[in-house]
């Protein structure tokens, strides 16, 4: 299987995924099939790299760690505009972005899609149209209709080892996937490597079966859908934190 993987870098890093390991998420797809393609897509405001020493530096630091990591690299410089309100600034990559894989899509099996961009929508109906697979992962603020409209969503914090340094929400990330309130158990699903297939029992999905107490079913933080971080081996509320909420 050919698969091209197309990072909105922008989306990404504002929703969840600014320490994301890029990396990771390249060794993540090529354990199930040839990755012919990485990109990511990055809009540069030059203006405020100017005027703030830290911006710029973060920049530097972030396209290095992209291209370290086997992606090519499109930077938009930002457009600044005048009008009646003020100065308004415009850095979208999506045109880009959209072109490059329609572009590209007779040459691929899957395209994979990193993004939460809601605007995309119209970009996957064209590429299943095609033929082409489309897998949709982001971290959170993702728009339910990109989630529903993808061949496959999984949201991007149930990849192991997907965040750098502190950021990292270990032991490990469960997703929630049923309630039994009466029983008072919360049955789970959770990564522990990279599925070698496309499919749902590939062995490197573990599910598991949390016991609820009463305050842990009053915070609904254990309701179907619910991305939650687990510190530890203890099965307590206070080794969990919710991370993001994934519609099912």
């Amino acid at each position: 299987m050919r698969t091209g993987i197309y990072v909105d870098s922008d989306n990404i890093s504002s929703s969840g995924g600014s320490y994301m390991r890029y990396e990771t998420l390249r060794r993540f797809y090529e354990a199930s099939s040839v990755v012919t393609i990485a990109k990511a897509y990055h809009a540069f405001d030059e203006v405020l790299a100017e005027e703030k020493p830290e911006y710029a530096n973060w920049h530097a630091a972030h396209v290095a760690r992209i291209q370290s990591a086997g992606f090519r690299l499109l930077i938009k410089p930002v457009k600044r505009y005048n009008n009646d309100t003020g100065t308004s600034r415009k850095g979208n990559v999506d045109v880009e972005l959209t072109v490059d894989v329609l572009t590209q899509a007779d040459k691929l099996d899957r395209v994979v899609l990193v993004t939460g961009d809601g605007d995309f929508v119209a970009l996957v109906q064209a590429l299943q149209a095609k033929g082409v697979r489309v897998e949709v992962i982001a971290f959170k603020n993702i728009s339910s209709d990109l989630v529903q409209i993808a061949d496959v969503f999984l949201n991007a914090y149930l990849i192991p080892e997907i965040l750098a340094g502190d950021a990292q929400p270990r032991d490990r990330v469960i997703q929630i996937m049923n309630v039994d309130l009466n029983g008072q158990r919360a049955f789970y699903s959770c990564l522990e490597q990279a599925p070698a297939t496309l499919s749902p029992d590939d062995p490197a999905w573990v599910r598991g079966e949390l016991r609820l107490t009463k305050s842990m079913i009053d915070s609904r933080n254990f309701r179907p859908g619910k991305i939650l971080a687990w510190r530890g081996r203890n099965a307590d509320e206070e080794a969990f934190e919710v991370l993001a909420t994934q519609r099912l």
